[in-house]
């Protein structure tokens, strides 16, 4: 046939080799070591057969490239080399493997740790290095860094040449980690998606020493994911008590205080994050969360205009935002934020709805009504949606379409009291006094505050 296939993997995963359950901190084979086949067209005539030089995820897309026959922009467009001619039975020139991680560094403030590869022997640089001669060693046990000097010595010279040719790092104090649209996305992921800010890696404490520290860190942020709040938060402050430099730490009790509902921890736990990372947008949104739980709105605001103003206002914080204003009534302001939401990701559920709601309370109803009716078709909050779209319909003189709506709110929540009364309300408009009373003293027994503002209404 003409299809070609590659298969492989991002990463392996440590499966408690070397003490690592997953994956990301350490640089063993057992996490870096992956398959990769390739499959070639049938005009190709390439029989199965195995290869056994060393080469590098970066090597597939030139490879891929090589196989379809589409030209490089130019000999550098490419850090990665083809691997054609070595499936095809050429000699090959011998490669060299290279593999870095940075979340030691970017998550804990540790030293991130760099691995260089050439014939058998493989260097780990740490502040704590490591040499392995994979042929005699392949579970990588015995450290012979001191006893080879002349080989660690050439591969470190080796490593120091490839990373001339990067990219210059970025300055201590920033953390690699900067953008919280993309940490979102990790965290979304089941990642320990936080930017710590980071220090010269030269004087950072090696990782093997502090994993320790980190398994305890795992465990419990594991017992969170797990719901087990309780069990999270006490080893977490155990952490804490021994690391109070660990700003993962503090962010996460404040994660989990918000979760037990307890916005004054959380926001003690968060205070402290800030502290340590002031530049972390995350920790205002969670703060703007706890303020909000204690029913502080304008506290709640406060966390979150200045990363607007200054430009640091991730999605969701655009998201809490406008919601806030929506609460608070300033609603010209909200409808701003829910069209820059849309702006960033079109047809935000959330925004789609929100802005619906803010049109109508603007007595745009309308244009509200074309968003709300959009909100509905994506199955969002139907209740509240359904509300909103009878005071349209109602103020639009569709008084029948918003007897419909308002009951389709009281369907999808039936203890959810303002639809009933608009209801009640849209009946005594229509001069159906009887069954607006029914209505009225169903929503008596729902709200009675409700039932306090509006009974005069109903007893003349």
């Amino acid at each position: 046939g003409r299809t070609l296939i590659v298969a492989t993997s991002d990463h392996g995963e440590g499966l408690g080799d070397h003490g690592e359950e997953e994956h990301g901190y350490f640089l063993y084979e057992e996490v870096i070591r992956i398959p990769l086949i390739f499959k070639l067209p049938a005009r190709y005539g390439v029989r199965a057969r195995r290869i056994a030089d060393l080469v590098q995820s970066i090597d597939i897309l030139p490879t891929v490239l090589q196989v379809l026959e589409i030209p490089q922009a130019g000999d550098s467009a490419m850090e990665g080399r083809g691997l054609l001619s070595a499936m095809l039975g050429k000699r090959s020139r011998l490669g060299f493997a290279y593999a870095e991680t940075l979340y030691p560094w970017t998550t804990f403030g540790w030293s991130p740790l760099f691995t260089f590869r050439e014939g058998d022997y493989k260097l780990v640089r740490a502040p704590q290095p490591e040499l392995y001669d994979l042929q005699q060693d392949s579970r990588e046990g015995t450290n012979l860094f001191s006893s080879r000097a002349a080989v660690a010595n050439r591969l470190q010279e080796s490593l120091s040449r490839l990373e001339s040719s990067f990219s210059a790092p970025k300055a201590a104090g920033a953390s690699p980690l900067a953008d919280s649209d993309a940490l979102e996305k990790l965290g979304a992921l089941g990642y320990l998606a936080v930017g710590q800010p980071v220090a010269e890696p030269q004087a950072l404490a090696d990782p093997k020493q502090k994993f320790p520290v980190y398994q305890q860190v795992l465990r419990g942020l594991q017992a969170a994911e797990a719901s087990q709040l309780d069990r999270s938060t006490l080893l977490l402050e155990a952490v804490a008590r021994q690391n109070p430099e660990l700003f993962i730490v503090h962010f996460s009790l404040g994660k989990n205080h918000l979760k037990s509902r307890q916005p004054e921890r959380a926001l003690e736990a968060l205070d402290r994050a800030h502290q340590l990372n002031p530049g972390f947008a995350q920790i205002d949104l969670l703060r703007a969360e706890a303020y909000a739980m204690k029913g502080d709105l304008p506290g709640a605001v406060r966390q979150l205009e200045p990363l607007l103003k200054d430009g640091r206002a991730p999605l969701k914080g655009l998201q809490q935002l406008a919601s806030l204003y929506q609460q608070m009534g300033r609603f010209e302001e909200a409808e701003g934020l829910w069209r820059r939401v849309l702006e960033k990701r079109a047809g935000d559920d959330q925004a789609v709805m929100g802005l619906g709601i803010s049109l109508v309370q603007l007595r745009r109803y309308a244009e509200g009504l074309g968003f709300l009716d959009e909100a509905l078709e994506k199955g969002s909050t139907p209740a509240l949606i359904e509300n909103f779209r009878g005071i349209a319909l109602a103020n639009l003189n569709r008084r029948p379409e918003a007897l419909t709506a308002y009951r389709q709110a009281i369907a999808s929540n039936p203890t959810y009291a303002h639809p009933r009364l608009n209801l009640a309300l849209t009946l005594l408009q229509m001069g159906e006094r009887e069954e607006a009373q029914r209505e009225f003293s169903q929503l008596c027994r729902l709200d009675a505050g409700l039932c306090q503002r509006f009974r005069d209404r109903f007893d003349r």
